[in-house]
C-alpha cells in the first residue's frame, strides 16, 4: 500500500536527515582507526553500509535512514579491542556474528518481544546514557 506522500515532503526530509547525520562516518571512522583500522576503509566502510541499509529501506517503503550505530563502534574500539585485546579483525568477526544473530532475532520477532519486557523509562535512560558517553569521548577526543 502506498503511503500518502508528496515528492516535496519526501525530498525535505531526506535532506533534514542527511544535515543530521552526515557527521556520523566520519565520527565513526575517527573512533575505529584507534582499534588500528585505516581511517579511509572505515570512512569508505561507514558510508557505503548507509547507503545500502537506505536503500534497502526505501525498496521496503520504511521511511528510515540506516546508518552504523555510533555505540556499535565505541563498544568494538573501546571494549572489544582496547580492553580485552582482540585484534580489529577478530573484533570484526564478532562484530559480523553478533549482526546475524540480531538479523535472526529480529526476523522471528524475539526482538521486539524483548524490547517489550522492559519499560519505557528504560529505553529512555539507555538513549541518554549512550548520548552522554558519546559527548564523553568527544570531550577527550578534543583534549578538554
Amino acid at each position: 500500500m502506498a503511503k500518502q506522500t508528496e515528492w516535496k515532503t519526501e525530498t525535505y526530509g531526506g535532506v533534514l536527515n542527511f544535515l543530521a547525520t552526515a557527521y556520523i562516518p566520519a565520527v565513526h571512522a575517527a573512533i575505529l582507526t584507534q582499534a588500528g583500522l585505516p581511517f579511509e576503509g572505515a570512512l569508505v566502510g561507514a558510508i557505503l553500509t548507509s547507503i545500502i541499509g537506505t536503500l534497502i529501506a526505501g525498496f521496503f517503503n520504511l521511511p528510515l535512514l540506516l546508518l552504523p550505530g555510533m555505540g556499535i563502534n565505541a563498544l568494538f574500539t573501546y571494549t572489544l579491542v582496547l580492553q580485552m585485546g582482540l585484534s580489529w579483525q577478530s573484533a570484526l568477526a564478532v562484530s559480523f556474528v553478533s549482526g546475524v544473530l540480531v538479523v535472526l532475532l529480529t526476523v522471528t520477532k524475539v526482538a521486539r518481544k524483548l524490547a517489550n519486557a522492559f519499560p519505557p523509562i528504560i529505553h529512555d535512560g539507555l538513549t541518554v546514557g549512550l548520548g552522554l558517553f558519546l559527548i564523553l569521548i568527544g570531550l577527550e577526543a578534543a583534549g578538554s
